[in-house]
C-alpha cells in the first residue's frame, strides 16, 4: 500500500479519467456496431488505440511549438 501511495506522489502526465472515458467510448461503439463491426471499422485494435495515438501526437506538437516560441522570442 505504501508503494502505491509513493508512486502517485509524482507528477501525473496521463489523465486516468480521460483514458477510461476513451476506452469506454470505444467499447460502446463496438457494442453499437454489433456483429457487423468490420463494416464500420477496419479493425478493433485501431478503434481502441487511435484516439490515444492522436492525443500523443497533439501533446508532442504542443510542447514542440511552446519550446520553439520560447527560444525564438
Amino acid at each position: 500500500m505504501a508503494a502505491l501511495a509513493a508512486k502517485r506522489e509524482g507528477p501525473q502526465f496521463i489523465s486516468e479519467v480521460s483514458v477510461r472515458a476513451s476506452f469506454l467510448l470505444s467499447l460502446l461503439l463496438i457494442l453499437k456496431a454489433g456483429r457487423r463491426w468490420n463494416k464500420c471499422f477496419k479493425s478493433r485494435r485501431l478503434l481502441f488505440t487511435g484516439g490515444l495515438v492522436g492525443g500523443l501526437f497533439t501533446y508532442i506538437l504542443f510542447w514542440t511549438f511552446l519550446y520553439g516560441m520560447v527560444h525564438v522570442y
